[in-house]
């Protein structure tokens, strides 16, 4: 009899730019502004200008935060959501930044926030979005990603990953716990920016059916590489997270190396931008 495969699910972040390391903590992104923009020139003008708008709330990091909840954003937006569960999702956003940031921050930690914030589709419904793979375990997983690098490098990537047991375990638990009446958990078959729609698989209250719709309707020798698994409420990685942690943890990590440039893929618009910006230094000095 064949091995059954784990259905792992993951996401994606940049780790490591040139001016420094990114945030990568599972918060959602709450306004789409600067996404794909990566001319230093133009993020550090940007952070500027929020700088001066945030004022004294610029020093402390919950201020920053309810600063930017308080404003048109992506949780006010939710679809299917009612008042009541959208200020629950800001309550936890609240309570996992203050976990996350020990005082004091520094302003390049601030900074990095902020601009994650800003970093989010047009459009798209508010969540941390997964993409799915099957493997035997963490180690077949790590081979089917490749690429992996051994720290954050320049342009490495760090995949942030769980399987999919796990990860609607704790979205249960949440629900429950808070009374949460939102879905919180669901896939589509392609990409659709988050939005429900007919053929969309969702997470009510029981974790079975869920599993295994997805299993049946995207089996490992199903195309299923285009899905989107989205999950509507931010979701906290322990402070003291290590590689290769025990089992019982809700995620772990890997970085990847994304050094090789695709075509209309991130290295190549992030290095078109560099040599933009490296030009027009050149032309200023002059």
């Amino acid at each position: 009899m064949a091995e059954e495969l784990k259905l792992y699910v993951y996401t994606k972040r940049r780790a490591k730019l040139e001016k420094g390391p990114q945030f990568v903590d599972l918060i959602p992104k709450l306004i789409g502004y600067l996404y794909q923009i990566d001319e230093e020139i133009h993020i550090n003008d940007f952070i500027k200008k929020q700088k001066e708008e945030l004022g004294d709330k610029y020093n402390n990091i919950i201020e920053i935060l309810n600063y930017y909840l308080d404003k048109s954003n992506y949780i006010n937006d939710i679809e299917n959501a009612s008042d009541d569960d959208k200020t629950k999702i800001k309550n936890m956003n609240r309570e996992i930044i203050q976990k996350i940031f020990l005082e004091p921050v520094s302003d390049i930690q601030k900074n990095m926030f902020i601009e994650h914030l800003f970093r989010g589709h047009a459009n798209m419904q508010y969540g941390i979005y997964f993409s799915m793979k099957y493997a035997k375990d963490d180690e077949d997983f790590k081979k089917k990603i490749g690429n992996i690098s051994k720290s954050p490098r320049i342009g490495d990537r760090i995949i942030i990953y769980t399987t999919i047991d796990k990860l609607v375990d704790h979205c249960l638990d949440i629900k429950r716990n808070r009374n949460i009446r939102l879905p919180i958990l669901y896939l589509n078959p392609d990409w659709q920016y988050g939005k429900i729609k007919p053929d969309t698989i969702i997470l009510d209250d029981n974790k079975d059916i869920f599993i295994n719709k997805i299993k049946t309707k995207y089996p490992p020798t199903s195309g299923y590489k285009l899905t989107e698994l989205i999950c509507q409420i931010p979701l906290e990685i322990a402070p003291e997270l290590k590689e290769g942690q025990s089992s019982n943890v809700l995620f772990n990590f890997f970085y990847v190396n994304d050094q090789l440039p695709q075509s209309g893929g991130y290295r190549e618009k992030y290095l078109k931008y560099k040599n933009k910006y490296l030009k027009l230094k050149a032309q200023i000095k002059n």
